[in-house]
């Protein structure tokens, strides 16, 4: 025979371990949560063209997911999102510097006429 006395504790500290799994579910979801929302504020961003708020919040992201216990994942995710905002980064400066080369060129093309205009 069990005392009465200690059935009683073992059924307060169960009720005390499933209140503290319950919470910590609710503790991962809503890390979860908050790293989905950081990860579709930073697309937003990347869609924008500002790569470093779009860094800055992939970064959030990732430190949710590591908070919130989430799994390899969802990093990877994170992780995915970050080589993307890198990629679409070097993109536009690409993009950037060969505007700037042919700017120059045309630039240098119509001074090239102007002293042909003027030599005529």
């Amino acid at each position: 025979d069990v005392p009465i006395h200690a059935l009683r504790e073992l059924e307060r500290v169960d009720a005390l371990v499933q209140a503290a799994a319950v919470q910590a579910e609710g503790r991962r979801r809503a890390g979860e949560a908050e790293a989905r929302r950081k990860m579709e504020e930073a697309r937003v961003a990347l869609g924008k063209d500002a790569f470093e708020q779009a860094r800055q919040l992939a970064r959030e992201a990732g430190l949710a997911l590591q908070e919130a216990g989430v799994g390899e994942q969802a990093e990877a995710e994170v992780h995915a999102l970050i080589d993307e905002i890198s990629e679409r980064e070097a993109e536009k400066v690409e993009a950037l510097i060969a505007q700037q080369k042919g700017e120059k060129r045309a630039q240098e093309e119509q001074a090239a006429r102007r002293r042909a205009e003027e030599q005529a």
